[in-house]
């Protein structure tokens, strides 16, 4: 099991369509700092569900809740 983060959809607006989980997680990164990240869910994910011999997990949390969660989001 790994812990992996919607984020790894994409960052941006996907409008009215709802992602669901046969979506490509991973899609490359809009920047290089952005790549960086999401870079390292895709291998995370890659080695979860690759391993013999295993089912891999992947739990996607959605955004941080709590006073100041999503501040450091905000101005991207």
């Amino acid at each position: 099991m790994s812990e992996s983060m919607v984020l790894g959809y994409g960052y941006g607006d996907h409008g009215d369509r709802m992602i669901v989980e046969d979506d490509v997680f991973g899609p490359p990164g809009r920047s290089r700092e952005l790549e960086r990240h999401i870079a390292a869910m895709r291998v995370k994910e890659q080695l979860t569900f690759g391993a013999e011999g295993l089912e891999g997990v992947a739990l996607r949390f959605g955004l941080y809740y709590g006073p100041g969660g999503t501040d450091a989001l905000l101005p991207r």
